[in-house]
């Protein structure tokens, strides 16, 4: 992936028109394209109406918000919120300064974060995390946090990978405990925040492979921030990778 083309969060309309989508959008999210508009309508007033709340309300803003939520309005503002909050915490300052590609562009290049090619026999994007390819003399996890926060931002703008979904594939082939002291509960956290309630993006599974002696030491320090939604969504596949 070009680093220059990861992140653009501009205004643009709406334009899903393929049958199909239209009819797995109806299905898996309740989305009615008849009460689009009226939807999307109810979740601006209700940001309205939130005290220093300052974000974007256009159409196709908040859609991807109530497409990631099925759209249930309750958990669409609710996952709205947390995406603000995540950005504005002060303690999450650094990972959210220089949200520019030029400045993540070589943890792109060490095949760390990348999206393949194409897409799964679901229609689903998927997006790599290589954290054997790490060499922390380089860079470290807010790099990588970065890196993955803007590809996925990018993936948020796609009408239809906001009704497809996406699916993680975390290949941990080379992964030692050279890259685990580098991981603390802090950026534990982030990360898993970043695939749990906090971005507009549907995550399907996260497939795990070629997972190491470490996997488990890097389970327990993520699991405590995992939901068990988060848990039956993992699914780890060793070094079969034919499944």
């Amino acid at each position: 992936m070009a680093a220059s083309c990861l992140i653009d969060e501009t205004s643009s309309q709406p334009t899903i028109s393929d049958d199909d989508l239209i009819k797995l959008a109806k299905e898996e999210l309740n989305e009615i394209p008849e009460k689009r508009a009226e939807d999307v309508n109810t979740l601006r007033k209700r940001i309205q109406k939130h005290p220093g709340l300052n974000i974007r309300t256009d159409d196709a803003y908040l859609l991807k918000f109530l497409r990631a939520s099925a759209f249930d309005q309750d958990a669409a503002y609710t996952l709205l919120l947390k995406y603000f909050e995540l950005k504005a915490d002060e303690k999450n300052k650094q990972l959210f300064t220089d949200l520019r590609s030029a400045a993540v562009k070589h943890v792109v290049e060490s095949g760390v974060v990348g999206l393949l090619p194409h897409r799964d026999k679901q229609g689903r994007r998927v997006l790599v995390l290589r954290p054997g390819k790490l060499d922390p003399s380089q860079f470290g996890p807010p790099d990588i946090f970065k890196a993955s926060f803007m590809l996925i931002i990018k993936l948020a703008e796609d009408e239809e990978t906001q009704i497809r979904g996406c699916v993680v594939l975390y290949d941990m082939k080379d992964m030692g405990f050279g890259q685990m002291t580098h991981i603390s509960p802090f950026y534990a956290k982030r990360s898993v925040m970043l695939f749990q309630d906090s971005v507009p993006v549907r995550f399907k599974y996260i497939h795990v492979v070629n997972e190491p002696a470490v996997f488990d030491y890097l389970l327990a320090l993520a699991k405590p921030f995992m939901s068990q939604q988060t848990v039956d969504k993992m699914l780890v596949h060793g070094h079969r990778l034919e499944e």
